[in-house]
């Protein structure tokens, strides 16, 4: 998966922010908040493949090492929808638009365009690569804006609280796992050095 990407953009991007002053100071923060929102998608995306358990498209070729618990199924599409959450987030959010890519750059109507249609492309590419349906990009799509919007209806302090809860459940997880060796995916080391 493309976990260790979407775990690490934030961070790399904050280390900048410090050892750099790239950006405003804002950037910092914003980072923080990607990287629990991001982790939030992760926790939705397992729950959803949990549920519905639809195996990947099989006239392609798959890959075998997982990060997640559930990349074995194919619905609904995380990058997708991953991707779509971001680019939602950053089309209705001004101030995190601003301290991630600069007041000049946040206030372009360019941005919108290029964030919606890069979560389009990401999600065309899901299918073109053989690795989901198009309902599964369509369901990745849905959910990613649906996150979004609940993000942006109940509020920073709520959704805070939602991101703690699901960043305990994944740490619950990871604990359950490491005592059960059996348990363990191919990718698990990765997942828990993301987690440290």
């Amino acid at each position: 998966g493309d976990e260790a990407f979407w775990f690490l953009a934030p961070i790399v991007v904050g280390v900048s922010q410090v050892l750099f002053a790239w950006g405003p100071e804002s950037t910092i923060g914003a980072c923080v908040e990607l990287l629990g929102d991001i982790l939030m998608c992760c926790v939705v995306e397992m729950l959803l493949k949990f549920c519905f358990q639809r195996s990947r498209p099989t006239y392609a070729a798959q890959s075998t090492f997982y990060v997640l618990p559930g990349e074995w199924w194919s619905f609904p599409s995380g990058h997708t929808q991953r991707a779509t959450y971001v680019a939602s987030v950053l089309n209705m959010s001004a101030s995190l638009r601003e301290a991630l890519l600069g007041p000049a750059l946040a206030s372009s109507p360019a941005v919108f365009w290029a964030l919606s249609l890069w979560a389009v492309l990401v999600g065309w590419s899901r299918i073109v690569k053989g690795r989901h349906y198009p309902l599964d990009v369509m369901a990745g799509l849905c959910s990613g804006v649906l996150i979004a919007e609940i993000y942006c209806f109940v509020g920073l302090r709520a959704w805070s609280a939602i991101k703690l809860c699901s960043g305990s459940l994944t740490f619950a997880h990871m604990a359950a796992v490491s005592m059960r060796p059996e348990l363990r995916l191919e990718g698990f080391k990765v997942h828990l050095s993301l987690q440290m």
